[in-house]
């Protein structure tokens, strides 16, 4: 803005002058009797650029790219501030301005709230433990190695249950997403890719080498539970079976 200080210092000189009755210039004194529409348009238009750059500043690079034709429309509104305005079209200027920059905000907190929901389940893929097993049997005897992989095998198919569910809930998030943005009520667009790669890391691939190294530590603690039982951790190729 280019609201010029000494203006401020003006309205109040003309003001106090004229009621000590000093005589002043006709258009001083319509600027004086206006001092506090003045002050409401000049903090109206720093708090319009403040919510502006806060709102900008928000952003992530994937969230700049899937908003920005809502961010180009933003600019459009705020542009005229760029020329010359006359006070007579600051007030609706201001308010236009407020408005989207109020939708933006609005639009940009639901999409954030979205992307924590959908971290969150990420989360929850990424450390599961398909390969937790009681550590003892009955009596706090060592489990059986049968005994070992029909537990191994219960609990991950419950765990894989659960984890399906919670994937699956990712997609009407994403869902929801594009049509804040573009309104349209299915997950699939070429706009959202980029969202989609930041909004979904390889939580799956992470999931499968987390749970392999579980499972090694698990099978390199395994002990024969008998002496007379030969146990080999690399069988010979003959007993080896596809």
């Amino acid at each position: 803005m280019n609201f010029a200080v000494e203006l401020q210092h003006v309205t109040t000189e003309a003001k106090y002058l004229e009621q000590l009755g000093f005589q002043i210039p006709e258009l001083a004194r319509n600027v004086a009797l206006q001092e506090d529409k003045y002050v409401t348009y000049v903090d109206g238009l720093k708090r319009t650029l403040e919510r502006y750059d806060e709102t900008l500043a928000f952003f992530n690079a994937p969230e700049a790219e899937l908003l920005g034709d809502h961010v180009r429309e933003l600019q459009r509104v705020l542009k005229p501030g760029a020329k010359r305005l006359n006070w007579s079209s600051l007030g609706d200027y201001i308010t236009r301005c407020h408005l989207t920059i109020t939708k933006m905000e609005s639009l940009v907190n639901q999409i954030h709230k979205n992307a924590h929901d959908i971290e969150l389940l990420l989360k929850l893929l990424e450390q599961a433990d398909l390969f937790r097993a009681q550590p003892l049997g009955p009596g706090g005897r060592p489990l059986e190695a049968k005994e070992y992989f029909d537990c191994i095998d219960t609990n991950r198919n419950s765990v894989i249950g659960i984890l399906a569910r919670k994937y699956h809930a990712i997609g009407p998030l994403l869902t929801e997403v594009k049509g804040l943005v573009v309104n349209t009520n299915t997950s699939r667009s070429s706009r959202l890719k980029p969202y989609y790669l930041y909004s979904s890391p390889h939580s799956r691939r992470w999931l499968i080498y987390k749970n392999l190294e579980l499972f090694s530590r698990a099978y390199a603690a395994m002990r024969p539970s008998s002496p007379s039982t030969p146990f080999s951790r690399q069988p010979k190729s003959s007993r080896r079976h596809l």
